[in-house]
């Protein structure tokens, strides 16, 4: 009996070392059908536990991610542009859940975004030229629909066509802000047209605005029209509010 290397003394032909002959050449089905109850737990944990748990591992990455590129994002009803201002961000998301609830809108379809990002200054620096482009490009495509900007950018805006008429927007509501209105012509229209509403001492600006005096509203001249009575609605939230 040769004991070299081994912790028992059995012999080299006893029935622990052995492996039966006619197993070798079974079938994994068949290996498996020939465990009991505890044999094939602890096969199934031996062999294939860890596959299963990292095939589930990467099936939820692939479902979660799917879902969100697949899913579609909530559209921009209001999209509103802050011209030359520091907006706090705190009170700027504040705004927008608030004007949204006043909207009633349905947030898995549809959103209030507000962006401070544009300063537009005149000085010709590589970043100006790209935001001017940056701003110019979203208001032609509507991707901005409103903007608030103060009263003597707006009125540069105004007169190079960036806004609609607000009787298109708020209708025979507009009376009710004939002190507020800004008013001028426009390079498609050389009549004087009601294009901006001021909102100098509105209470929810004054929590937010930083700097300017006399902000003024208007609504983008390639603003979808199914957009206009969320615009009318949100123009009126941001006058009456307190």
């Amino acid at each position: 009996m040769n004991t070299e290397g081994k912790r028992t003394a059995l012999a080299d032909d006893a029935e622990l070392y052995r492996i039966p002959p006619d197993d070798e050449n079974l079938s994994e089905h068949e290996k498996w059908e020939k465990l009991n109850r505890r044999e094939r737990a602890d096969y199934f944990r031996d062999y294939y536990l860890k596959k299963v748990i990292a095939f589930a591992a990467v099936g939820i990455f692939v479902v979660v991610f799917l879902v969100s590129v697949l899913k579609p994002r909530p559209e921009a009803v209001v999209s509103l542009a802050v011209v030359d201002d520091y907006w706090d961000d705190e009170a700027t998301t504040d705004l927008a859940e608030a004007a949204t609830r006043a909207l009633d809108l349905d947030t898995s379809k549809q959103e209030i975004t507000i962006d401070d990002s544009y300063y537009l200054d005149d000085t010709q620096s590589p970043d100006s030229v790209m935001m001017i482009e940056r701003f110019d490009t979203y208001v032609m495509a509507g991707t901005i629909n409103c903007i608030i900007a103060d009263r003597a950018k707006f009125e540069t805006y105004m007169k190079g066509g960036y806004f609609l008429p607000l009787e298109q927007v708020l209708g025979d509501d507009i009376d009710e802000y004939k002190d507020r209105l800004v008013t001028g012509k426009s390079s498609d229209d050389t009549t004087n047209q009601n294009y901006g509403i001021s909102l100098e001492d509105c209470g929810v600006l004054n929590k937010v605005s930083a700097y300017q005096a006399d902000p003024v509203i208007g609504v983008v001249a390639n603003a979808k029209e199914t957009d206009y009575e969320y615009l009318k609605e949100f123009i009126e939230y941001i006058l009456n509010e307190q």
